[in-house]
């Protein structure tokens, strides 16, 4: 969990008690890691490490993030102070059926807007009364309305089934419009602690999809290593791959690949690899130099670990990739919901089981950050409607795209207030933004490919910007706070869908002619965690 420096003080407790509390009620190993910076962080971020079940990371989670809200914790709530055992009990079990469940802990919050429904509304009270609940926490679904009748049910039933089996309220408000929602959306509202609305908001995209139910449990018939476990622990990434299977609960399974097909596990740069293990929460080792001993020329090492699900889901994708013909047993690859019409895409995988995420809670044109959170803007995975594009001197957008790309789950930028409001590429930026429906999203690239992305006499830009509906502004002329004297930035403003468009154009662009692929290395769970927020806190 990375957390502002001013806010250890709350986490820790007068002589450590609130640490203490914490970790008796979750069952959890927390520690704050409070002397050092995490490598490529700002000065006043530190480090909370959680070590546990996914059971009791969800809980710790969910305490630290009451901590750091400022909101008083559920746990330990009672009337004399100290730690409520009833309570505790409860939400223990919350969390075991969240485990239980395979879902995935939620990395953002989601809120349509602050205030609604109104209070004075039935609705609004019901919501009301539960998040002012110790320990409560919200999140919003946007839903097809033709859809709702599958997740009411008959009478409500399926619908109070669903509560009585996460343990999280759930409200659908299907008589109204979320402000800066089209037809056919609703709204449905989730309030409970963080297991139990992760709990409920993959059951609810079930019901409405049930092609998007997770195939928990799918095992390899058994997990094999090659080379006598090698490489040993003297050589590159030995150590590493040594420390990770040392690991309560882990297994270690070994593929071997043909070299001339294993750059396609790595991918651009290592994203493929990246996103493997960001998606499965397996620890991923590419060992591309050499040969493993006992083994043909061809052959590379491909050494996988995790929990048995984690490498068994690891392997299965890695198979489908390649096209590999190997005994998977049950194991089935990482399902992907696709989107529904207009339908929700919501519960966004918290990076390898147990990292915790900045929390954003997103209005239709807002987004606001709890004080102790860094605040990287993070965004969930749902439908949003796009909106028209105000005018900035912007082309006229073309012909909608026949494959609309998937829609960004994080948005970054390089630093506050870069550029400059008061100079000209600055005070444009802010001028995109102000249009309500707007976001931003900024893009680091070289300073030799930013020919290619504005071409001959900006005919590219121009081209660009026409296509995605999106301001493109080059910053050709700074080098971002913290960066290389060869790094600019390219910043896009619009609405989510347009940003997705032209993030996936504009890298297609600077990346048409990548720089040579250095030696792979291995890319473990934590590394793609730290990956995903060196994006917007620089390296």
């Amino acid at each position: 969990v990375l957390v502002q420096k001013s806010m250890l003080g709350r986490l820790i407790g007068s002589g450590g008690a609130k640490l203490k509390e914490m970790m008796n009620a979750s069952g959890c190993t927390i520690i704050v890691v409070d002397k050092e910076v995490p490598p490529g962080y700002m000065d006043n971020v530190r480090l909370v490490v959680l070590i546990g079940t996914a059971a009791a990371i969800a809980l710790a989670a969910s305490e630290v993030l009451c901590v750091v809200e400022n909101k008083v914790s559920r746990m330990s709530h009672s009337q004399g102070g100290g730690v409520n055992q009833q309570t505790v009990r409860y939400e223990q079990a919350v969390a075991q059926q969240f485990s239980a469940s395979g879902a995935p802990l939620l990395s953002t919050l989601a809120v349509c807007a602050l205030g609604w429904p109104d209070a004075a509304s039935s609705m609004g009270k019901k919501i009301a009364e539960a998040e002012a609940l110790p320990g409560s926490l919200r999140h919003d679904l946007l839903v097809d309305r033709g859809l709702l009748g599958r997740l009411i049910g008959t009478g409500g039933m399926k619908l109070k089934d669903l509560m009585a089996k996460t343990g999280c309220l759930i409200v659908v408000v299907d008589k109204e419009l979320a402000p800066g929602t089209d037809e056919p959306l609703r709204a449905v509202v989730l309030v409970g602690s963080l297991p139990a609305l992760s709990h409920a908001a993959a059951e609810v995209r079930v019901v409405i999809d049930p092609s998007t139910a997770l195939n928990i449990g799918g095992l390899l018939p058994e997990f094999t290593t090659v080379g006598g476990g090698w490489p040993p622990a003297t050589e590159r990434w030995g150590d590493r791959i040594a420390q990770r299977e040392a690991v309560a609960g882990n297994v270690r399974h070994d593929l071997l690949v043909d070299k001339k097909i294993i750059g396609k596990v790595i991918g651009p740069q290592g994203s493929t690899k990246r996103e493997l293990a960001l998606r499965t929460g397996c620890d991923v080792f590419v060992l591309d130099e050499q040969p493993p001993p006992g083994c043909a020329d061809d052959q590379r090492l491909v050494v996988l670990i995790g929990t048995p699900v984690q490498v068994s889901t690891a392997t299965a994708e890695i198979a489908a990739m390649l096209a590999l013909q190997i005994d998977l047993g049950t194991a089935t690859p990482t399902p992907v919901a696709p989107a529904l019409s207009a339908g929700p895409m919501t519960s966004t995988e918290w990076p390898a089981m147990g990292g915790v995420d900045p929390y954003m809670g997103m209005g239709a044109a807002q987004m606001q950050a709890p004080g102790g959170y860094m605040p990287q803007q993070h965004l969930p995975q749902q439908h949003m409607p796009q909106r028209p594009m105000p005018s900035h001197s912007m082309p006229p957008p073309a012909a909608p795209f026949t494959m609309p790309p998937p829609l960004l789950t994080e948005l970054t930028r390089v630093a506050r207030n870069w550029p400059d409001p008061g100079s000209t590429v600055g005070k444009r930026i802010a001028e995109a933004e102000a249009a309500p429906g707007n976001l931003r999203h900024e893009l680091l690239v070289e300073k030799g490919v930013l020919g290619r992305l504005i071409g001959s006499g900006g005919s590219k830009l121009r081209d660009l910007q026409a296509r995605t509906s999106c301001h493109i502004f080059v910053v050709d002329k700074e080098v971002p706070p913290g960066r290389t004297g060869e790094t600019r930035a390219v910043v896009l403003v619009g609405p989510l869908p347009s940003l997705s468009a032209a993030t996936q154009e504009v890298e297609s662009v600077v990346e048409a002619r990548p720089p040579k692929r250095p030696a792979a290395e291995a890319f473990s769970a934590e590394d793609a965690i730290r990956e995903a927020k060196r994006r917007f806190y620089g390296s």
